[in-house]
């Protein structure tokens, strides 16, 4: 009898026996009972005392911009900005408030390619050229001539309009990363209330433009870095907020890391690593090429929507840059929201559709480009709201591509689009955290991606954080159902790889 209770238990593994309990023999799993670290909020017991208000760098007013506009000011601009940066950094001292207006009338060198050409025809150009050559390093007049293809600033009216978007959304401070910063247009127009609530982290690739930066928004406590996106490792989920200005262009970015991201255009990449960078319930608006939205291959707007619902999509007119870029290009604003779930799941504008010619928005000739079809992005096509202005077949100088013409007010129709967007959808991490969306685990382990049950609720593990699941009430079930199998699957995973004796019912 005792040799066949032995043969018998060596066919059972451990706590899987007819007569045991799995759950009394092997322990409960430890999804459900994961450790949940307090909200280090204030308690009854304690006063919360009052932050000294930080101090806030002078706003950026429109009356900075008076009268930059023609190529030959912007030139002179830009010297002026680099010659003061050199005394500041010889007296090491901040820049004076007039001295800031010197030092934000600085636009760069996105569409002043005659700035770097010394065998041009025009002599006052070519003596502007051999001027700032003089000017800059080696090393430094290469990255600015590198930058001409894309280095575009935005014109102050579209930025406030951003910020009135990211105000109307909820949006009240938090971490904020500007991943493509130029001078900090983006910060300096900042509403003050956000301000005052955030901790705002740039990133600049151009050496002259980033040293400008820090000038102006360091010594408030801005995180600066000189570098290019790709290279800056930034914690995942760690940002409320992106916004900015991408640059963009037919090329790629120098990205050596094996994410499924490494090969999109300038201005998609920045998209994907944003939505890396950004935590679960949080906000991504970027000015991008219209090509994110209207291309017709869909794999980039299908890794996006993976990730992030649309919030909305503002398609600008062709002429919202060329008064302070001197260029004209069809972009949009793309405001995405990344899920509490970790997942995106509306597809509905990740195609890209002909456009009937009875939308409101078509506005080819008849007489001359009836034939001709025009493509846009479904998001546009079923909401032409979107859209300021009439969509039609332009010459961008290399061919035909969709343009957006428009004869109006720009500033007034992104305040009318402004007002259409969903009022207070963000929610802040504290918020999170107090309603049970987001739950912290324990820093001192390493948790594995997937799925967890938590005083009965099930979470999706994100770092070091659980992220509420929603979804009906079935899927819930089932999930939690398959997570009772996959802990009760590791723990006899674990118990076979400790234990080599096989009689060890116990362990």
């Amino acid at each position: 009898m005792k040799l066949k209770a032995i043969a018998e238990a060596c066919l059972w593994l451990p706590g899987f026996a007819p007569q045991e309990d799995p759950i009394a023999v092997l322990g409960e799993s430890g999804q459900r009972n994961a450790k949940i670290l307090p909200f280090p909020g204030p308690t009854s017991n304690t006063v919360k005392e009052k932050a000294p208000a930080k101090p806030l760098w002078p706003r950026l007013d429109a009356s900075v911009f008076t009268g930059l506009a023609g190529e030959v000011t912007k030139f002179e601009a830009n010297l002026a900005a680099i010659e003061l940066l050199r005394k500041l950094e010889q007296d090491d001292r901040q820049p004076t408030v007039e001295e800031r207006v010197t030092l934000n009338r600085y636009t760069g060198w996105g569409g002043l390619p005659q700035a770097f050409n010394l065998e041009q025809k025009d002599e006052a150009w070519v003596t502007r050229a051999e001027r700032l050559k003089v000017m800059l390093s080696e090393r430094e007049y290469a990255a600015a001539h590198a930058s001409t293809p894309n280095a575009h600033y935005t014109s102050l009216e579209i930025i406030e309009a951003m910020w009135a978007a990211v105000r109307r959304l909820g949006f009240k401070g938090g971490r904020i990363l500007e991943p493509a910063a130029g001078v900090g247009y983006f910060v300096g127009a900042m509403p003050e209330e956000v301000a005052r609530n955030s901790k705002a982290t740039v990133v600049e690739l151009d050496r002259i433009t980033a040293k400008i930066l820090k000038a102006l928004y360091e010594p408030f406590g801005v995180a600066v870095a000189n570098s290019g996106f790709e290279e800056v490792r930034f914690p995942e989920g760690y940002f409320d907020l992106a916004i900015s200005n991408v640059p963009f262009g037919n090329y790629q970015v120098p990205e050596l890391r094996n994410v499924p991201y490494a090969n999109f255009l300038i201005h998609d990449y920045f998209f994907a690593k944003a939505l890396d960078v950004v935590r679960p319930g949080g906000l991504v608006l970027f000015i991008t090429s219209s090509g994110t939205l209207d291309k017709h291959d869909e794999r980039v707007r299908n890794t996006l929507a993976s990730k992030a619902n649309l919030v909305a999509a503002i398609r600008l007119p062709n002429t919202a840059f060329k008064r302070i870029a001197n260029t004209e290009v069809t972009t949009d604003i793309v405001i995405l929201q990344k899920p509490l779930a970790g997942r995106g799941s509306q597809k509905g504008w990740t195609r890209s559709v002909v456009l009937p010619e009875s939308s409101p928005i078509y506005g080819v000739d008849y007489r001359w480009s009836r034939h001709e079809a025009i493509y846009a992005n479904q998001h546009f096509a079923e909401n032409p709201q979107w859209v300021i202005g009439k969509l039609k077949l332009v010459d961008n100088g290399y061919g035909k591509s969709t343009g957006c013409v428009f004869d109006g007010d720009i500033a007034d129709a992104l305040q009318d689009r402004v007002a259409m967007l969903p009022e207070g959808i963000y929610s802040t991490y504290e918020q999170n955290l107090e309603s049970g969306n987001v739950v912290r685990l324990s820093l001192t382990q390493q948790h594995r991606p997937g799925y967890r049950v938590i005083d009965g609720k099930v979470y999706e593990v994100v770092g070091s954080e659980a992220v509420l699941v929603s979804a009906p009430r079935k899927t819930l079930d089932r999930i939690a159902g398959m997570v009772e199998i996959r802990d009760a699957a590791r723990k006899l995973i674990t118990a076979q790889a400790v234990h080599d004796d096989d009689t060890l019912v116990g362990v």
